[in-house]
């Protein structure tokens, strides 16, 4: 309410209830609560992927973010900064401008390589919008720059890779292609590398993109799988406050599940919204 942004921080170690610690996001999120999450963080970058894969699959809009954790108990081996979010806001550096841009998702994550990705022109967090019905083509282009040796770069489309071009160690690496779509979609680019000395907190280089929107006509991005993964998820996460959960009145008990619920009917309407193939 004060203009400030919400992200989830170190999503787990298992992209599922029980290994996550990010275990209330499907819920807040359908709420209308986040902006972002630390898809780069000091938990395995593959667990973030998937469950930010899976909540953009479900229709969801979600920018990326990246943070290294807290050090009052880490202090031995994590190093401020590691992990890091750059935001797109244009002109002189001003607060406003990029808290509005990061919640928008003109964004990427990155432990080194600088990582650029347009779609027809369009930057991450924009949306390209087609008239229902016949398949196009749309250009897209990623940029990635690296000190670091980067292994390959990847176009990744509704969580899948649609391109994926070798890199080498090259310090420049460019993308552009023509890519063909039928249906509402993201789209993101990613770069990933070996361990190296100038990479710190992390296992690989590794960098992505928000996504580019794509939508046609008023078909949602909507993935039947995706969204029966959080509806299960919900309905185990609402089964153990019924069954473990300690509040100190009935009503707040109550409180929590009914919100529980609220982003679970989200979810599920979602799903019986899913058009016919």
């Amino acid at each position: 309410e004060q203009g400030g942004a919400v992200t989830y921080v170190h999503p787990g170690y298992g992209a599922n209830l029980d290994q996550a610690s990010a275990r209330e996001l499907p819920v807040d999120l359908a709420l209308g609560q986040v902006d972002a999450i630390d898809v780069l963080s000091n938990n395995p970058e593959p667990v973030g992927m998937e469950i930010w894969y899976r909540l953009l699959n479900c229709g969801f809009r979600l920018a990326i973010s990246a943070g290294s954790d807290a050090f009052t108990n880490v202090a031995d081996h994590y190093t401020p900064g590691a992990h890091r979010v750059y935001v797109q806001s244009g002109g002189p550096m001003r607060y406003d401008e990029w808290i509005k841009n990061y919640k928008r998702g003109r964004s990427f994550a990155t432990n080194g390589p600088v990582i650029y990705l347009t779609v027809d022109g369009k930057q991450p967090g924009d949306e390209i919008a087609f008239p229902a019905g016949a398949p196009r083509r749309v250009r897209v282009k990623a940029d990635v720059r690296a000190y670091v040796p980067v292994d390959k770069v990847e176009v990744v489309v509704n969580g899948k890779v649609v391109i994926a071009k070798p890199a080498a160690g090259e310090s420049e690496i460019v993308v552009d292609e023509e890519l063909p779509l039928r249906k509402s979609c993201w789209i993101a680019a990613r770069a990933t590398g070996p361990r190296h000395r100038l990479v710190l907190n992390d296992s690989e280089v590794f960098a992505h993109t928000s996504p580019v929107y794509v939508r046609f006509g008023s078909e949602p991005i909507a993935s039947a799988e995706d969204l029966r993964f959080y509806t299960d998820w919900i309905e185990r996460l609402i089964a153990r406050v019924n069954d473990r959960g300690r509040f100190a009145t009935p009503a707040r008990k109550q409180e929590v599940v009914s919100l529980f619920q609220r982003a679970l009917e989200v979810y599920r309407e979602r799903e019986r919204n899913i058009p016919a193939p």
